[in-house]
């Protein structure tokens, strides 16, 4: 070692005191990091496009429309969701496309069942 204040060249480790000045250098920074100091960082990917407005429509649908319909839709975007995470692209595409129709078809069946039960709550009242 070479001491950095005074030049003297010793057979001293790294990080130990001079024997001519008792200067101290610090002991060099370990190339790895030590044990238990490092961790892999968790791959971050963007949400599967079109999920979050799919699990708007099925939570509305399953308070307004046609609760077993919503229900499904939510359960089958949030499995949609699980596997795009895991880098199943495909399953979650087809799963969440299921999801879609599933939403949508039980909103349009909600709302055309409410329109009918109008529709004859209207008449039964002309009629009387």
């Amino acid at each position: 070692m070479t001491c950095a204040r005074c030049g003297h060249v010793s057979g001293a480790p790294a990080g130990g005191a001079c024997p001519a000045c008792g200067h101290r250098d610090p002991a060099p920074a370990p190339a790895w990091p030590t044990a238990g100091a490092w961790r892999p960082q968790p791959v971050l990917r963007p949400e599967l496009p079109g999920a979050s407005t799919v699990l708007i429509v099925s939570i509305l649908c399953a308070t307004s429309c046609c609760m077993p319909a919503g229900v499904v839709g939510v359960l089958w975007t949030e499995k949609a969701k699980k596997l795009w995470l895991e880098g199943r692209d495909a399953e979650a595409e087809k799963t969440l496309s299921q999801a879609k129709m599933m939403t949508y078809g039980g909103a349009a069946v909600g709302l055309v069942l409410g329109v009918v039960v109008v529709i004859l709550q209207v008449a039964v009242e002309l009629i009387k």
